[in-house]
């Protein structure tokens, strides 16, 4: 995430930053209500600040430098510390910085709390600044802080968090470590929408929230990610419904995989499949879609008749009964559905049977035919 001092790149994203920072200490106080030092000593002093706490480790150098200034959140929040409380303040809407300040500083901010975890085949003797948790949790509060100030440009900062999800959801970032940080960041804003909600906020659940279930590694921020639904779901309950309906379309997928694990020659790997129908939420949520996942579900078993295991067959015994039990006439109709089927598809079989060994029967014939002419000759 950060850059090679000595390298050219560096010195010019270093430039930019200070130029940055000079236009925020040049601002007028009367647009943006905010004081800050004027100072040249003290304006060197936040310029040295920024550069260590916008630069504080590469994986691609060979030889990072380990200084302990770089990985200090002392220093981090020195910097913020003038921004995000600023004494004045326009109309009581608390301060407001330019988008030309806004931008460089939130990207400095989300470079150390939302940064990726290095590569498995780096060897690093100085540890990443995610390591530690209490920058982490330092950093997620100011974060907070700065949100619950800068009434005029939360929008850019929701913006601002909705393509670090976006990025880990479709770029497969899935070693990504601070989503989770983030969406608890998100769930306090969600608290403080407003009922009815904005559609730009429906827009926000159903377009960045819902496909953060996709990622591998979601097990890492799940429980972020359900309270923050949860909150959506809380203020508007027909957000319930949308949020539900999206199961039926990896309905039928998740099942067809499950069925081929029954007739795994593994037993672990079918057992474990079958155990899947011993779990009330699964099949519940499983029902839900019943007419389109039963049929699948019963062709699975019952090709599972030449099972060598016996547990397994005892589990596909156990797991028959129970549809039985719950949906008796739509399991009767998948079961005659799938030896209809099955009558069919031997009788394709044997038709295609048919046509081989007449064409052989064929080609036998016209190959003794040209042996006797050939005899003859």
């Amino acid at each position: 995430m950060g850059a090679n001092p000595n390298s050219p790149k560096f010195s010019s994203l270093k430039k930019m930053k200070s130029n940055t920072l000079k236009s925020l200490l040049q601002h007028d106080s009367i647009h943006s209500g905010i004081r800050l030092l004027h100072r040249s000593s003290e304006h060197d002093k936040i310029l040295s600040l920024i550069s260590c706490c916008a630069y504080t480790y590469t994986f691609s150098d060979p030889s990072p430098s380990e200084s302990p200034s770089l990985h200090s959140f002392i220093k981090l929040l020195a910097v913020l510390k003038p921004m995000a409380k600023g004494k004045g303040q326009q109309q009581g809407r608390g301060p407001c910085l330019p988008d030309e300040i806004l931008s460089p500083l939130f990207t400095m901010t989300q470079d150390h709390l939302f940064r990726p975890l290095p590569p498995p085949n780096t060897s690093i003797t100085c540890p990443p600044l995610p390591n530690d948790p209490r920058e982490r949790e330092r950093l997620k509060n100011v974060y907070h802080r700065i949100y619950s100030k800068l009434h005029g440009s939360r929008s850019f900062m929701r913006k601002a968090m909705n393509d670090v999800f976006l990025h880990c959801t479709f770029e497969g970032d899935e070693r990504h470590a601070g989503i989770g940080d983030l969406l608890e960041i998100c769930g306090t804003i969600i608290n403080g929408f407003s009922v009815p909600l904005k559609e730009e906020h429906r827009i926000f659940l159903m377009r960045v929230l819902m496909p953060l279930h996709r990622p591998k590694g979601m097990q890492a921020y799940h429980k972020q990610l359900a309270y923050s639904v949860y909150q959506f779901v809380q203020k508007e309950p027909l957000l319930g419904v949308a949020i539900i309906l999206e199961y039926k379309a990896v309905a039928l997928p998740l099942c067809n995989r499950i069925t081929k694990c029954f007739n795994s020659p593994n037993s672990q790997v079918a057992e474990r499949a079958l155990y899947m129908w011993n779990n009330e939420r699964f099949v519940k949520m499983a029902l839900q879609a019943a007419e389109e996942v039963l049929p699948v579900v019963v062709g699975g078993m019952e090709e599972m008749r030449g099972q060598w295991s016996k547990s397994v067959r005892q589990l596909t015994q156990n797991v028959k009964e129970m549809l039985v039990e719950m949906e008796p006439l739509l399991y009767s109709s998948c079961l005659t559905q799938f030896h209809h089927s099955r009558s069919e598809a031997e009788t394709r079989r044997q038709e295609r049977w048919e046509r081989v060994e007449t064409a052989f029967k064929v080609n036998q014939f016209i190959q003794e035919y040209l042996t006797s002419r050939l005899r003859h000759c």
